[in-house]
């Protein structure tokens, strides 16, 4: 019906306007989703680097030997006969005051 009236001669402008108007309504939408789809892709980037950058600290991190574990390692020296019996005791002492 639209070819009709365009062949015509009526509504010609009109039908022009209207088909301008959609495709700048189109292209405006086409922008908005490409433009909402690059903020997406940016911000999982972003994030998955601070993921990323926290595990590295975690891994690189040393654990702290708990007190029983450090006591532990004082006996086998003791039993080994790297340190003497008053020496593990006084260790023994000092660690367990800490706590």
């Amino acid at each position: 019906m639209d070819a009709m009236a365009q062949d015509s001669g009526l509504r010609g402008t009109e039908y022009a306007a209207d088909c301008r108007a959609n495709i700048a309504d189109a292209t405006t939408l086409t922008w908005t989703l490409i433009l909402l789809g690059v903020v997406v892709v940016l911000g999982s980037v972003i994030i998955m680097a601070v993921i990323r950058a926290g595990q590295a600290n975690r891994a690189t991190t040393p654990a702290v030997p708990t007190i029983a574990a450090q006591i532990e390692d004082l006996a086998r020296l003791r039993d080994k006969g790297l340190v003497t019996p008053e020496e593990f005791e006084w260790k023994r002492q000092e660690l367990l005051r800490r706590n």
